[in-house]
């Protein structure tokens, strides 16, 4: 079932066209994305800001610019989430739950949970329960992602990665 219907963005609210994020070639004549399918995939030239548009959703759906659930908050922020501000998400059901996997800054979330399991106040070692029990670093990147997707059962999963090697001169 797809959660997420439809990306609309409102130019109207948008004072200078020609400041980044709303001057990327890409997403500047986009006056909605339907998404009636499953899973959907945006696909791109390296540096064509697939992830600005990813990031942008996620910020609107309350994840951090970074990655990891809504309860996540890894340090990283980015411009890219004023996009989010003309933006309008429709729904159907409404979801509450999700998780936002980036994957050039998984190792930083990673790293957040360590972080996490120092401190006895954030359930300290507990933390690696739901990821198999112990750290993400601790185990292969594979591996790692499995730990993962088991850990964030349903929602809304929104997934960027960069494939290096599929850009046009390839």
């Amino acid at each position: 079932m797809s959660y997420l219907k439809k990306i609309s963005l409102k130019w109207e609210c948008v004072e200078k066209k020609d400041n980044y994020p709303f001057n990327i070639l890409a997403i500047s004549n986009l006056d909605s994305l339907s998404l009636d399918h499953n899973v959907v995939f945006l696909v791109g030239e390296n540096g064509s800001e697939k992830s600005t548009l990813f990031e942008a959703v996620a910020f609107q759906c309350g994840y951090g610019i970074g990655g990891g659930g809504r309860n996540n908050d890894i340090g990283l922020s980015d411009e890219s989430s004023l996009l989010s501000s003309i933006m309008t998400l429709s729904w159907m059901p409404k979801i509450n739950s999700g998780f936002f996997l980036r994957a050039e800054t998984f190792f930083d979330f990673a790293k957040h949970l360590d972080e996490m399991a120092k401190d006895i106040y954030a359930g300290g070692r507990k933390v690696y329960d739901a990821y198999g029990g112990k750290s993400l670093n601790q185990q292969s990147h594979g591996e790692a992602f499995l730990s993962l997707g088991a850990a964030v059962h349903g929602g809304f999963w929104l997934c960027g990665a960069s494939l290096p090697g599929f850009g046009r001169d390839r």
